[in-house]
């Protein structure tokens, strides 16, 4: 099993036309960094995703 390090920022798959797609094939290690989280030693990247895309009823657009 992979050990994960990298992940997308969850408010934006949430708001993304992709957000019910598997998106796991994505590498996200080559994504910009947001945050870095420390866990039990472990360290986690948020990521900003390059894939996103708003979704159209998306109504809380800037």
């Amino acid at each position: 099993m992979t050990q994960i390090s990298h992940i997308p920022k969850g408010g934006m798959c949430a708001q993304c036309q992709h957000c019910l797609t598997d998106c796991s094939w994505r590498d996200f290690e080559s994504m910009p960094p947001l945050a870095a989280k420390h866990d039990r030693g472990e360290e986690l990247t948020i990521v900003k995703c390059t894939g996103f895309e708003r979704r159209e009823d998306d109504e809380h657009r800037d």
